[in-house]
Order: C-alpha cells, then sequence, then structure tokens
C-alpha cells in the first residue's frame, strides 16, 4: 500500500500530522567513530551542491575540504554502483531495475528520495547529499562549515558545528514488540518515543529479525521499516501454519547505529480457511441404493469428507456417513433410500485441521421403478389466430409420482421435436401456451401436430397421444426489393423489381400516381400480356388508353397502405420481374409502388417510392401553313399547330437578307400559333419548328416575307 509521506524538517517521514515545532537543521555533522560524516537535512529546494570546510583546534582560518562543491552524479550507473546492496530493495520501491529510469524518478520525486536517502547511505551519495571526513583523529574535536548553494554556485546559507571524533551513540531501542498470529501471516507492531527533533533524535527506522521453531535468528527486512508514526508495524507472510516463530527489532539511526534487539513472544499461523466446496455431485439410482459420486477435493490438506440428507432444497440436512470417507475416495452409498421418494444430498470437505467447508449444492433423485405413467386423455387445441398461438388442454393424470408432461410439435407425426426443456409441473387442471420463438406467433398457413405425454420421477414416460391444429396465413410477405422506374424510347415507363423470397407468393399488385385522371383506367397496359414469361407484359394498347381490358382485379380509386393518390393498376403473375406501363403522358411526372400479395390474400407492406418523367426520342411533326405577312411595324408570321398531342410550343428561327445562316430569335418556345417580329425586315427568311415534352425537335417550315405585302406560302426548309 503507499503511503502519502510528508518530509518536514526531521529525519523521518511522518504521515498525517507534521510536528512543525520540531525543527531539522539545514545540515548533519555527526562523528561516526573514526570519521565525521556531513547530511544535508531539511534543506531549500534552490540548493544545487555544497562545500565543507574544516577547521582543527589551534587553527584560525577554515579548509575547503571538497575539491569540487559535492552534487549528484550525471550517470545512472555510477549511481547504481554508488547504491550497492541498496539498489535491489531501491528498485522494488520504485517499480524499475531500468538504470536510467529508475534515477531519473529519483531526481523528480523529491520527497520519495529524501525519505530513501534516510535508510540509504549509498543513495545520499548518489544524489549528492553527503560527504564523509575520514581524514580526522579519534578522540580530537574539529569545527566544521558547510556552505550551501545554488545553481550559479553562489551561497545562500552555511551551517558551522564543533564536533569530538567518537562513536556514534546508539539510538534507543523499541518497546512492546507483538506478534499477533493470524491464517499464513503474523502481524508485527511495536512502540517507540515521538521524534524529538534537531540533532538529537537520529533514529530513521528498524531492522526485523525472525526465529523459526529452535532455530537462528534471520533478518527479514532488505531495507529498513522507515520510521513513520503511527504505521509502526510488519505483516510477515512468509510463514507456514503450525509453525512456532519468535521475533526481534532494533532500531537503527542514519549513521547505521543499532539500538539493543527487544524480542516478541512465540507465536504460531493457525489454518481456519475452511476448504473448497465440493463440486460435481451427482446422484445415481443403482440395484443397491443411491450412489453419490463428486470430484475430489483439489486442497492439500484435505483429509475426508461428509455426506447430509434432506426431504426438500430447504429443509434440514442430516449427516448419513457413519466413518468419514477418505479425501482420495469421493463415492458413497446411500443403501436406505426409499425409492419412489425425492432425496436431496449435500457432500462437505473436511482438512487436516478439522475445519469444515460449507455444504456442496444438493442434487436430487427420486429411485426410480420401471411402470410408465399412463397415456393423458381427453386432449383439445384452441388456435388463436390474430396471434397464432396454440392452446393446448387435457385431464390430470393422478399418478403420485409424476413428474409432470412432455410436449412435442411437429409438421408430422413421424418428425416431432419437444418443445418443453423440462416436464411440465402437475396441477389440476394442466394446460400450455405455445406461443412460438420469443412470443412471435407459430409459422403462418401450416398444419401442425401436437402430442402430449406423462413422465414420472423416474424418467418413464408414457405413450403419446396426439393433435393436429391449423395455423392460419393472416402474415403478409415483405416488399418487393430494388424497384426502378425508367422511361423507353417510345415515351412509356418499364418498371423492373426483384420479387420477395415467401414460399407462398402469389401475385404483385402495381399502384400509381400522377397524370390526368389519378391514374383510373390505367391497367389496361399489359392487357392480354402474358403474365408467366418473367419478361415484358407489354402489348400493342395505345398510348393514354384506359379501357382496362385484361385486368379483372384493377380497383380504380382504391390505395395501398394509406398512400394517398395511389392507383393499382395492374395485378401481375408472381413470376413477372418487370412491366410497361403503356398509359402515360409524356413529360408528365408518375410515381410507383409495388406490393407483394400471397396465396392467403395477404398484401405486403409498399416497396421503395420510385418518380419518373415519360419521355422518347421521336421528334415531333412539324406545324403547317406557315405564312409571314408584311405589316407597318413589321411582319407577322402565323401557322397551324402540329398534329401531336405532346407539342409544349415553337421555336422561331430567321436568316436576314442577304444573310446564310439561321439564328434562332425566341429563347423559349411559343405556345401561341403566331409570332411579330418588330425588328425583321421585308425579305428576311424564317423557320418554324415545334418542340415536344421530351425536348425533341421538328424539322423546320420556312416562308420569306416578301417586299411586297403580299402572303406568301410556306414550304419545307431545305
Amino acid at each position: 500500500m503507499k503511503k502519502v509521506i510528508l518530509l518536514t524538517l526531521v529525519f523521518v517521514a511522518l504521515t498525517g500530522m507534521g510536528l512543525s515545532a520540531q525543527k531539522a537543521p539545514l545540515a548533519y555533522i555527526l562523528p561516526a567513530g573514526d570519521k565525521v560524516v556531513v547530511v544535508l537535512g531539511d534543506t531549500p529546494r534552490s540548493v544545487m551542491s555544497f562545500d565543507v570546510y574544516r577547521k582543527a583546534s589551534g587553527e584560525k582560518e577554515f579548509k575547503l575540504l571538497t575539491e569540487k562543491p559535492v552534487v549528484p552524479v550525471k550517470d545512472p550507473y555510477k549511481a547504481v554502483e554508488l547504491m550497492g546492496s541498496d539498489f535491489h530493495w531501491i528498485a522494488k520501491r520504485i517499480g524499475s531495475e531500468d538504470p536510467g529510469y529508475l534515477y531519473n524518478r529519483l531526481k523528480v520525486d523529491r520527497n520519495t528520495t529524501l525519505a530513501l536517502c534516510l535508510i540509504s547511505h549509498g543513495l545520499r551519495m548518489a544524489m549528492g547529499r553527503t560527504y564523509i571526513d575520514s581524514n580526522v583523529s579519534r578522540g580530537k574535536s574539529y569545527s566544521y562549515r558547510v556552505v550551501l548553494l545554488n545553481i550559479l554556485g553562489k551561497e545562500i546559507k552555511r551551517v558551522e558545528k564543533t564536533v569530538r571524533v567518537e562513536d556514534s551513540p546508539k539510538p534507543p531501542k523499541p518497546s512492546e514488540l507483538k506478534a499477533v498470529a493470524g491464517d499464513g501471516n503474523i502481524k508485527l507492531s511495536w512502540k517507540y518515543p515521538p521524534y524529538r527533533g534537531g540533532e538529537k533524535d537520529l533514529a530513521v527506522g528498524f531492522i526485523l529479525y525472525r526465529k523459526d521453531g529452535e532455530g537462528k535468528y534471520r533478518r527479514i527486512t532488505e531495507a529498513p521499516i522507515l520510521r513513520i508514526e503511527g504505521w509502526l508495524s510488519y505483516v510477515d507472510e512468509r510463514v507456514k501454519n503450525g509453525v512456532f516463530y519468535t521475533y526481534a527489532i532494533e532500531a537503527i539511526n542514519m549513521i547505521g547505529a543499532k539500538s539493543e534487539k527487544v524480542y516478541s513472544e512465540a507465536v504460531k499461523p493457525v489454518d481456519k480457511k475452511p476448504p473448497l466446496v465440493p463440486s460435481g455431485i451427482k446422484a445415481v439410482d443403482s440395484k443397491d441404493g443411491v450412489l453419490l459420486l463428486w470430484k475430489i477435493s483439489p486442497e492439500v490438506d484435505a483429509d475426508h469428507y461428509n455426506v447430509y440428507r434432506g426431504d426438500s432444497v430447504k429443509g434440514k440436512f442430516e449427516r448419513i456417513n457413519k466413518k468419514p470417507i477418505p479425501a482420495d475416495s469421493p463415492r458413497f452409498l446411500d443403501k436406505e433410500a426409499v425409492r419412489g421418494v425425492v432425496h436431496y444430498y449435500r457432500v462437505s470437505a473436511v482438512d487436516k485441521s478439522g475445519n469444515e467447508s460449507a455444504m456442496s449444492g444438493p442434487a436430487s433423485i427420486i429411485p426410480k421403478d420401471t411402470e410408465p405413467p399412463p397415456p393423458v386423455e381427453g386432449l383439445s387445441g384452441d388456435v388463436e389466430n390474430e396471434k397464432r398461438y396454440v392452446s393446448l388442454s387435457w385431464k390430470a393424470l393422478g399418478n403420485p409420482d409424476l413428474s409432470g408432461y412432455f410436449i412435442y410439435r411437429g409438421e408430422s407425426k413421424d418428425r416431432m421435436m419437444r418443445i418443453t426443456e423440462k416436464p411440465l409441473k402437475p396441477s389440476g387442471s394442466p394446460a400450455y401456451l405455445d406461443a412460438g420463438y420469443k412470443k412471435r406467433g407459430l409459422r403462418p398457413g401450416i398444419p401442425l401436430w401436437y402430442a402430449v405425454t406423462g413422465v414420472d420421477n423416474s424418467g418413464n414416460e408414457g405413450d403419446r397421444v396426439y393433435i393436429q391444429v391449423m395455423i392460419p396465413d393472416n402474415v403478409p410477405p415483405p416488399p418487393p426489393f430494388y424497384l426502378t422506374a425508367k422511361p423507353t424510347d417510345e415515351g412509356n415507363v418499364l418498371l423492373t423489381w426483384q420479387p420477395c423470397l415467401s414460399r407462398d407468393l402469389d401475385k404483385h399488385f402495381v399502384y400509381r400516381r400522377g397524370g390526368t385522371g389519378g391514374g383510373t383506367g390505367g391497367s389496361a397496359a399489359g392487357a392480354g400480356g402474358s403474365s408467366g414469361t418473367g419478361g415484358s407484359a407489354t402489348t400493342a394498347s395505345g398510348a393514354g388508353s384506359s379501357s382496362g381490358a385484361g385486368d379483372s382485379s384493377t380497383n380504380s380509386g382504391s390505395s395501398a397502405k394509406g398512400k394517398k393518390g395511389f392507383v393499382k393498376i395492374k395485378e401481375l403473375d408472381k413470376k413477372v420481374t418487370e412491366w410497361v406501363d403503356e398509359t402515360v403522358s409524356k413529360g408528365v411526372e408518375y410515381r410507383y409502388f409495388v406490393t407483394e400479395v400471397d396465396t392467403s390474400g395477404n398484401e405486403s407492406k409498399p416497396s421503395r417510392e420510385v418518380k419518373v418523367i415519360p419521355t422518347d426520342i421521336v421528334p415531333p411533326k412539324p406545324p403547317a401553313g406557315l405564312k409571314a405577312r408584311v405589316e407597318k411595324w413589321g411582319i407577322r408570321l402565323t401557322w397551324e399547330a402540329s398534329p401531336d398531342k405532346d407539342v409544349k410550343g415553337y421555336l422561331i428561327y430567321r436568316i436576314p437578307p442577304k444573310g446564310e445562316r439561321w439564328k434562332q430569335i425566341t429563347k423559349k418556345p411559343l405556345k401561341e400559333l403566331e409570332f411579330f417580329d418588330r425588328w425583321a425586315k421585308p425579305g428576311s427568311r424564317y423557320g418554324v419548328t415545334a418542340i415536344d415534352t421530351s425536348g425533341n425537335e421538328s424539322r423546320k417550315v420556312t416562308v420569306t416575307a416578301e417586299k411586297e405585302k403580299k402572303e406568301s406560302k410556306g414550304g419545307a426548309a431545305k
């Protein structure tokens, strides 16, 4: 578990509340036997390096001991080398053994690094937070000056102190070391005086030792446990149940001095966890009774099994094995089971410590007989026409060991499938509702056979009793696919589509909207045509004919599925996949859709709606009787209308006197049968053409406006 460590002006990491009243110095100057150790303490973040000066007794000036300021090493591999054996447990704390990654993390995570520096001299060396003066004499006193420098090498603060070279005092020993045994673990806790601050309290952590039985004490903590007030505990999970363990603990300061050991009482972890519940229990009927089988326990310390029997799942279960069942023999024969009566069995496992598991799930059985129930009587079936549900009912069987009833269904007696996974529970008025897959109803338009049998507690099944019902067809087929409409060269409309895949498809209905008269009588197209060839069903009937011959099913003025304005114009055989509508007018927009009809008369939803404007490629006949009359203010042209019905207007062309090329002088087709040219001169030549709704243009009829004010007869263009 990760704990947030607050490094205050103290050696130790404190959680929760900080001891703000206890101040730690900027640098610790500590004697350590035959040397003096300088360790940075609570320094500002701006401190990047430091210098150490020393003055012996009788000397007037401080002498610089550090050739260069003490700084962190740059090479991560050099840092690992300085960490020494501490590298392994530091790597575990950081979560990586990659030198580069680990050293960068230590540089970034200041709090973690300062906490680990308390207990690792090698890490302090790598991070540039310590200096060792070995050129001293034991028993003499020296004055030291530590100068803290910023990134520019300028002094920020300094610390001065005189120390006597001698052994570092031992830290106080811990007290009240307690060991509490659990199941596969031992929890240790101890007490230690609160941190006092300054250089008087240098303890930074604790080292734990363990003795197995009568063996020797061995260290069990690779790194010292940090002195974190409120968290003086440790859980040892590398123990075995049933073995006595004794523990010892000692405090250690940052110089490495250790306190006296404190010992705990011997404790023994005990197995309190019950084994796994046995699984796979089965009850098998045999001639000698009920044979119970289950899977062997995977527990290493499994000792034996117990078997329990009851007369209901929620009732009381009593142990029936008089002797423990060995762990390697997962089977038991109940010779006292009563046949024809339901029994429930459960099994538990017991380990060598006497822990018993919970009982397994029940396995039920009725020791069976060989006599099946009699056939059911009074079987009847009713069909709900709209939903296509079938309700079955029959007289109840009076067998005391009746388990229930099985229901079968099929399209013939010799091919039936059981549709009840388990027997229907017995009741005074047995019945069954067959609603089909996911209650969507049964397949329409087919006869179905049903059969009902009785089954007893021993699994004996009686003879089948049959009944047949007819499922009504009230489901329309799906609509056709990919309906398209396009004009033909003759100016008719060609419809093509892909029929649906319904097995009982019977015919197609074609609906149309558009044109004059709302489409009434439009079914004449295709009259007399073959509807079973799969090709065009066109005839030679004239355009616009409304006779309706040959299509007795056409219902003038009717519409399908609420499609306003649409009229059914044609009924086609199911094999037809395209049809030509010859009753359309060119240049008028029409809309179509097609529906499918099955053999029961159910009509599908409309296909997608398509629209088309019929066009042709045949130019209209030209106008006749073109005349040109020269008047006072211009020339007036008159002509007779083209005989074609799809003409939408006329275009006027002119060649001026002595000109050679025709020039169109009307931007849009004229609907009138005359034109007055104010800008023409006598002697101009004129041409007039007819334009139909498909954009086809007729040949020109021409006339010359003579200088004499006489009408000239029209002639064909050259």
